[in-house]
């Protein structure tokens, strides 16, 4: 009896590690945006609109988002406020897709988990779908909204630091 429920065990865990390795590789096969693959050269692109939203990062000039106007502002049949896309060195390697925090957002929520598996909870406040080569997390904390996020690990990796690089202290005065 004993054995048989080892085995049982053992046949559950390969099965759940195989579904989240899955989900993982569909996220690095992907890696990208509808048509837009991560690391795209920002002139290949076309019908991008800048965007300079009012929390835009000035410290990083080499990073410029956009919008496409033509962009269809919906994830599965859920409506969408905004699609950004950001390049580091005219490379995309980030999505941003902003929606009202409520039933759509919910829904956004079920199509992600629908179409990648059910994320790692983080914080108790958002989700992580974690592959090799990309990306991916809900977080709806904002009051009125809530935001999913696509990267290019490698490119992001490279953001980050030069963003940490140009950090500059301010004293604090006490």
């Amino acid at each position: 009896m004993k054995n048989a429920v080892n085995t049982i065990w053992v046949a559950f865990l390969f099965i759940m590690c195989f579904q989240a390795k899955a989900q993982y590789i569909s996220l690095d096969q992907k890696n990208g945006f509808r048509d837009l693959k991560f690391g795209v050269a920002i002139e290949t692109v076309s019908g991008l609109a800048p965007y300079a939203p009012a929390f835009a990062d000035k410290a990083i000039p080499e990073m410029k988002e956009f919008t496409r106007p033509s962009d269809k502002l919906e994830i599965g049949p859920y409506q969408v406020f905004n699609i950004t896309y950001s390049f580091y060195k005219n490379r995309l390697f980030k999505v941003t897709i902003a929606v009202n925090k409520g039933y759509q957002s919910q829904g956004v929520k079920d199509v992600l988990i629908r179409e990648y598996g059910q994320g790692q909870i983080v914080n108790g406040i958002g989700m992580a779908w974690l592959g090799q080569v990309a990306t991916m997390g809900f977080s709806d904390w904002q009051s009125e909204w809530a935001f999913v996020t696509i990267a290019n690990k490698a490119i992001d990796d490279e953001y980050d630091y030069a963003k940490r690089a140009s950090f500059k202290p301010v004293p604090s005065g006490l």
